[in-house]
């Protein structure tokens, strides 16, 4: 899938509810068109949420972690996207279309797996130690 940037054939359609529910998205992970710098809404907060979930800070989109992303795709969110792409290997346009969201999808599901599975860890530990 590396090298194949926004525009090519491959990619997965989405699966989670997070990313499935907001309509704009899934035109995005369809290329019809994708989410670009100057696009505005729900799914570019949707979009903000996951890369701030992801550990890529946005404080000019939440007002230093006091508010909820804004829904602005300007330029902090296209600087994000561009890093969340090349840490994933893809072409960093920062174009959001079908590879960057089924990547970022990927991501995300992976972490709360971990972090899901670090919780039940630790549950397990305590149970022990009492």
């Amino acid at each position: 899938m590396v090298g194949f940037g926004e525009t090519g054939r491959y990619g997965m359609a989405l699966t989670s509810s997070r990313f499935t529910s907001e309509p704009r998205l899934r035109k995005a992970s369809e290329n019809t068109p994708a989410l670009k710098q100057g696009d505005t809404g729900e799914g570019v907060a949707i979009l903000q949420t996951a890369l701030i979930d992801l550990g890529f800070a946005m404080p000019n989109s939440t007002h230093k972690g006091k508010t909820l992303p804004d829904g602005i795709f300007g330029a902090e969110t296209a600087i994000k996207i561009r890093e969340f792409q090349a840490a994933a290997g893809l072409v960093a346009d920062g174009v959001v279309g079908r590879m960057t969201l089924s990547a970022l999808e990927t991501a995300v599901i992976a972490q709360t797996t971990l972090q899901a599975r670090q919780f039940a860890a630790a549950a397990r530990v305590r149970r022990f130690n009492s």
